[in-house]
């Protein structure tokens, strides 16, 4: 009897302790120590079979309740970081350290999309260039910039588009420094243009008559970035060498979404302006004024200005750049603008000198014929 009593008695507590559970509880954070919300929590056997599981609580905390005594792989799984484990051994109520996620996010590098711009569209007559697509130095101008459009060169210092001389440069399509398209290339800066449109313009009569007369002109438009169509923009640029050659000059230009208004000024001795021959031929349109031209045909010195006329060819004007060495100052002003909803008024004046010097030597030596011995020595200064 007694030992029935001593086997009920352990049987007993055998029952009791196999009959216990414990609750497993801890905080989860992120590694901001911010709660991590919602993270999985799962307690596994050593066979990896699942054995209970909760999630965290809007503060992070977590309870596993009903826990049988023994030992247990912890795992935790939280989006977006890695995967937490840990050995715990249960044998009663276990309040664990708080546990911080390791975050998996990686910062990648900045991501560059490149793809060559389009160099050109084609709408009707019109062929529009994007400016982006041609690469150019930061001082550059326009002229540098056309100049790499495909069908746009300057010969002789004429501008030419598809073949054909260009007899006009608009900006924003009004007129800038009348029909000089060398004086528009050369003094508006390359890094205010959004793209150039060439197209065939239409004689002034039959823009008015709205009758195709068949006279059309070459022409380019300049598009300038938004930017720079309200504001104040410009360059100076100077320089001194050799044999006291140098070259300076000042181009301001304010543009408003109405008015265009350009000053430029350049002085140099190296045989450089920029006015074409188109410029000056209102020079000589009257006669009379406060011009003088004096030349020597085969060499000598030529001065000729600007600011009435006298009757003669334009190219008395200009510089030649085959014939000495020439000291050229000159000025230019373009005004535009418009008045009122159907009014709009244009206007450019140039003011050109120039010092023209040129010398000339001469020398012939005969050697045979009835001239043998014979020299001959000229000189022009």
């Amino acid at each position: 009897m007694l030992r029935l009593l001593y086997i009920f008695f352990f049987s007993a507590i055998v029952f009791v302790g196999f009959g216990q559970t414990f609750f497993v509880e801890g905080r989860i954070t992120e590694q901001k120590s911010a709660p991590a919300i919602g993270a999985s929590v799962i307690i596994l056997k050593s066979d990896s079979s699942f054995v209970k599981g909760t999630t965290t609580s809007e503060v992070g905390n977590f309870k596993i309740e009903n826990v049988a005594s023994g030992n247990y792989l912890l795992k935790i799984s939280y989006l977006g970081f890695t995967d937490y484990y840990k050995n715990i051994s249960v044998s009663e109520n276990k309040t664990l350290d708080n546990i911080k996620l390791t975050s998996t996010v990686k910062k990648l590098d900045e991501i560059k999309i490149e793809t060559d711009a389009i160099m050109a569209t084609q709408s009707g007559d019109t062929t529009s260039y994007n400016a982006k697509a041609f690469k150019v130095n930061k001082d550059a101008n326009a002229e540098d910039l056309v100049t790499k459009m495909p069908g746009v060169t300057v010969v002789d210092g004429k501008v030419q588009a598809q073949g054909e001389d260009v007899k006009q440069v608009f900006v924003d399509g009004k007129p800038f420094f009348g029909d000089d398209a060398n004086s528009v290339l050369k003094n508006l800066p390359a890094e205010v243009i959004d793209k150039v449109q060439v197209f065939d313009k239409k004689s002034d009569q039959s823009q008015f008559t709205g009758f195709d007369d068949g006279n059309s002109s070459k022409t380019i438009n300049i598009v300038t970035k938004t930017q720079f169509r309200n504001g104040i923009f410009g360059k100076t640029y100077g320089g001194y060498g050799y044999l006291d050659k140098y070259k300076a000059g000042v181009v301001i230009n304010r543009f408003t979404e109405k008015q265009r208004f350009t000053v430029l000024v350049l002085s140099n001795n190296i045989n450089e302006q920029n006015f074409s021959s188109e410029d000056l031929l209102g020079v000589m349109s009257s006669s009379g004024g406060n011009n003088s031209n004096r030349g020597n045909r085969g060499g000598g010195s030529g001065r000729s200005g600007r600011g009435g006329s006298q009757g003669g060819s334009s190219e008395s004007f200009l510089v030649d750049i085959k014939n000495g060495i020439i000291n050229t100052n000159a000025a230019g002003i373009n005004y535009s603008d418009n008045w009122g909803k159907k009014t709009s008024v244009s206007a450019a004046y140039f003011f050109n000198w120039t010092d023209n010097k040129a010398t000339s030597v001469l020398f012939r030596d005969y050697i045979i014929g009835s001239n043998n011995g014979l020299q001959y020595d000229e000189n022009n200064v």
